[in-house]
């Protein structure tokens, strides 16, 4: 495993919806996944795209921005 996957594997056996699973399963779902880096002003998501992925923030914070 990688450093990076190393991160993913501590950060998803910490969170709460992963806690308690078998850990070969989270390594295995740490070795699916990409990190990813934003910067400060920059979309994530838009309202009305098509989600094809989750995320989980490690590091810093996002703001949601809704007309609602």
């Amino acid at each position: 495993m990688s450093g990076v996957e190393d991160n993913i594997v501590h950060f998803l056996e910490e969170h709460v919806l992963f806690k308690n699973l078998d850990k070969a399963f989270v390594q295995t779902l740490a070795s699916s996944m990409q990190s990813r880096i934003y910067n400060p002003n920059e979309y994530v998501i838009r309202k009305g795209g098509i989600g094809k992925a989750m995320f989980f923030i490690q590091r810093g914070e996002v703001q949601v921005i809704s007309e609602d």
